[in-house]
């Protein structure tokens, strides 16, 4: 009997955990069973450019997607898309070849993919935060050029000071990345871009595979009804 009652269990398991995996991660309209993506937001508060660290960036968005209410739960690993002297943004956030979607986290197609990202304009601006709520105008530090490699001598944390930054409204330009011919002190505070890993979506488990299950307990049920009424 004991036996019985862990396969009655164990099935019973399967079901809610595949549904509630399938749920854990915000799947964009459109998107297919098996399909992969990535994720983008703006981040909701500021910081300086002073380092020459990428990590310290990448751990910047993270600890705010992390607090997040809803993105935190996502359980995705989050980077800046920005440049340092040493990094460039598109090796950074591993946008380099053909690669797949990208999506704000409130499901607006940013770019069909790593190509259409780089290419100079983006589908819509990357104009959401992590908290889904939309973002004041303003610099966003990127210290990039418009392909993802970094903006010589204005990256983030170089010595002179000074980084180049992007505005996330001209999302019909390359300046949604970088805006030609200026650049600011590291010093002052802005906001930054982040992208999530890549994210493959899981169908929810659909009505007849449920079924299926469920008689499979009903049966288990009504073969431990017949052996304790023997």
């Amino acid at each position: 009997m004991p036996r019985i009652w862990v396969s009655c269990c164990a099935i019973l398991l399967a079901v809610n955990a595949i549904e509630l995996h399938a749920a854990l991660v915000f799947q964009p309209s459109g998107v297919s069973p098996g399909d992969q993506y990535r994720l983008v937001f703006l981040s909701s508060t500021t910081r300086d450019a002073t380092l020459p660290t990428i990590g310290v960036y990448n751990q910047f968005v993270q600890d705010l997607a992390d607090a997040a209410p809803v993105v935190s739960t996502w359980g995705l690993t989050w980077r800046a898309m920005a440049s340092t002297p040493t990094v460039h943004a598109i090796n950074n956030t591993t946008t380099f070849g053909t690669g797949v979607p990208i999506y704000r986290v409130d499901g607006h197609k940013v770019a069909n993919n790593y190509t259409d990202l780089w290419d100079g304009n983006l589908d819509i601006g990357i104009g959401i935060t992590e908290l889904g709520t939309a973002p004041s105008s303003g610099p966003v530090w990127t210290g990039s050029d418009a392909d993802g490699t970094g903006a010589f001598g204005l990256e983030l944390g170089h010595a002179d000071g000074n980084a180049v930054y992007g505005t996330w409204q001209d999302s019909l330009s390359s300046e949604w990345m970088r805006e030609q011919f200026v650049s600011k002190p590291t010093s002052e505070s802005h906001t930054f871009y982040a992208i999530s890993n890549v994210v493959t979506a899981i169908p929810e488990i659909n009505a007849f595979v449920q079924l299926s299950l469920l008689g499979i307990v009903a049966a288990v049920f009504i073969k431990l009804r017949k052996r304790l009424s023997c």
